[in-house]
């Protein structure tokens, strides 16, 4: 039996590499800037503190980008062609990407097209110069064009369009024609024109028809997030996962404290769902067409029709308003007006006991209404097979033969409902735990997608993924306890 646990338990590894990539790339893959919405994040907390502190923003980016190791390579390798620029992962400016992308597989000249980028930057940060420029004021016409032309060099770096790209640069350099003594503003511009139209009037387009291999060793974004920079970062293996984009948290401190809302309020619910399953698909199967089976079959089908957000708020509308029955409480997981977290356990769980009626049951009945289909398909199959007739012909009543022939006999499907429950139920704890405000997993990802906090929707992911595999080795467990063969690598016999 050990040897077989430890099988499964090594299949797992390989999943949870695949998994733990996937939950990699789709960080990776998100939109926006991760720096910017750390900034953001920063600079809205001193706003609400009053605090004014400025910044250089170039440095804080330059900085929380080293930390966060996004100026390393992706992975291990990257699999391109000539003419694309393999230092791409290092330009800050993320939106720029596209257009540097672009620039460089049309004309080949990855070097040329990063040299031209550069000065475009040396040129933006010179007009911001003169524009704050005290000893020298410039007029308020050449103040205007100066903020037009840096609008223009800014939105030359994001185009895309070559054509477009064109007019914009015409029309910048018209523009600093109209501005007296601009002279290193112009000798950068004619600088970045002169590269830019060396890469157009030489293009080496037949480049990115040709295959290019980098490799960057173990210094990498995927290979930090994974394991860790033996520093700071601890890496996913060792649970960390970094930190909040919405307010520096570290992200295992915020789900520790969701996690035990979301196992609580899921196992209650399969609990409870298995039991009464159990229970009333024995009593219909038994008696297939019946009262008690059209009924159970009625209600089982409307329930499992019913959408969990619309049970959840008939709940609270008819059990949590005053305008109905005010029984239980409409958000939250206790009274903090009488709530002592110094009190025995015995005592807190009563209190949260009210808070958690509600959620438990709206999680609970589509889970109790398919599983008492299954239930009842098994059993009526069992009632029909011969060591049930064999059972009635020892005498046995009904209610023996239910429990120790039938019983036994269903429990495989049941093991297999148990495994894909798990992550149905983490699913949909994401609306349930929003509609009652319980602090949970589900809640967290609902408000870490509005506020686009990556780092903890990767990390809700991945410990989904994972307790997604938990559930199905769980299975497997339980199915060779039930019949050894499985764990035999025997095929049952009929």
């Amino acid at each position: 039996m050990l040897r077989y646990i430890l099988t499964r338990f090594l299949l797992m590894i390989p999943l949870l590499a695949v998994v733990s990539l996937l939950a990699f790339l789709l960080s990776q893959g998100s939109p926006g800037d991760p720096v910017e919405s750390m900034l953001q994040s920063q600079a809205d907390a001193e706003n609400a503190s009053g605090s004014m502190s400025r910044i250089n923003h170039n440095d804080e980016i330059l900085k929380i980008r080293q930390r966060l190791g996004l100026d390393l390579p992706l992975f291990y390798f990257s699999v391109a062609t000539l003419a694309d620029i393999d230092t791409l992962y290092r330009v800050r400016e993320i939106q720029s990407r596209p257009v540097l992308k672009m620039m460089a597989r049309e004309t080949g000249h990855p070097d040329s097209v990063m040299f031209w980028f550069k000065n475009q930057l040396r040129l933006s940060d010179q007009i911001r110069k003169s524009l704050t420029d005290t000893i020298q004021p410039a007029t308020g016409i050449d103040r205007e064009n100066l903020n037009r032309a840096l609008s223009l060099n800014e939105g030359i770096l994001l185009t895309v369009n070559y054509n477009d790209r064109a007019a914009r640069i015409d029309s910048l350099a018209n523009l600093l024609s109209l501005i007296p003594a601009v002279k290193n503003e112009r000798a950068l511009f004619e600088k970045g024109l002169f590269t830019y139209r060396f890469l157009y009037s030489n293009c080496a387009a037949w480049k990115k028809y040709i295959p290019s291999l980098h490799l960057y060793g173990l210094n990498n974004q995927y290979h930090q997030w994974l394991f860790g920079n033996g520093t700071e970062k601890q890496g996913v293996i060792h649970g960390d996962f970094g930190v909040s984009y919405r307010d520096g948290s570290p992200v295992m401190a915020t789900i520790g404290k969701s996690v035990k809302w979301t196992l609580l309020l899921s196992l209650s619910a399969l609990i409870m769902a298995l039991f009464i399953s159990i229970l009333v698909g024995l009593k219909a199967g038994a008696r297939p067409g019946g009262l008690f089976d059209r009924i159970t079959g009625f209600l089982s089908f409307s329930l499992y029709a019913l959408p969990g957000f619309f049970v959840a708020s008939m709940l609270l509308l008819f059990f949590a308003n005053p305008d109905f029955w005010d029984w239980f409480p409409a958000s939250g997981i206790k009274d903090p007006e009488v709530f002592n977290p110094n009190e025995s356990f015995f005592r807190r769980a009563i209190g949260y006991l009210p808070f958690l009626i509600l959620p438990v049951i709206s999680l609970t009945y589509a889970q109790f209404a398919f599983i008492t289909r299954q239930v009842r398909a098994g059993v009526i199959e069992a009632m029909e097979s011969d060591y049930v007739k064999a059972a009635r012909s020892f005498g046995l009543t009904e209610n023996q033969i239910l429990l120790k022939h039938v019983l036994p006999n269903i429990l495989f499907p049941l093991i297999t409902l148990v495994g894909q429950s798990l992550p149905l139920l983490f699913g949909g704890s994401v609306i349930i735990e929003s509609i009652f405000s319980i602090p949970g997993m589900g809640l967290e990802m609902y408000q870490s997608v509005i506020a686009l906090d990556y780092p903890m929707i990767v990390a809700i992911f991945t410990i989904i993924g994972f307790l997604t595999m938990t559930g199905y080795l769980l299975s497997d467990i339980l199915y060779a306890i039930a019949d050894p063969r499985v764990r035999q690598g025997k095929e049952a016999k009929s």
